[in-house]
């Protein structure tokens, strides 16, 4: 059984994947162009980390959540999901909850 180093931190999403190496913008965006309906910051999370993305944040919701309310494109509905919008301002809300 081999040992880790003290300093070791294990990563969520250790596993390599379509997202291993993306960072958050475009891992995200991959996630959002795919969904067939919008997407709560929850489920975001999961697709990435299932998807291979490396992190070591202990809060990663909010690093997501954070991250896509802050960037271009990435718009939420009525019921606070995520959307691809082309276009979109960061922060936006558009159109009603099934949107």
């Amino acid at each position: 059984m081999a040992l880790l180093h003290p300093k070791s931190v294990a990563l969520k999403g250790d596993t390599p994947g379509e997202f291993s190496g993306m960072n958050l913008r475009e891992a995200a965006a991959v996630v959002l162009k795919r969904a067939t309906a919008p997407m709560p910051t929850r489920a975001i999370c999961d697709a990435l980390l299932a998807g291979g993305y490396r992190t070591t944040a202990k809060g990663f919701y909010m690093v997501v959540y954070a991250g896509l309310k802050g960037m271009p494109n990435f718009a939420r509905n009525q019921a606070g999901h995520w959307v691809w919008q082309e276009g979109a301002a960061p922060g936006a809300v558009v159109g009603g909850p099934e949107q």
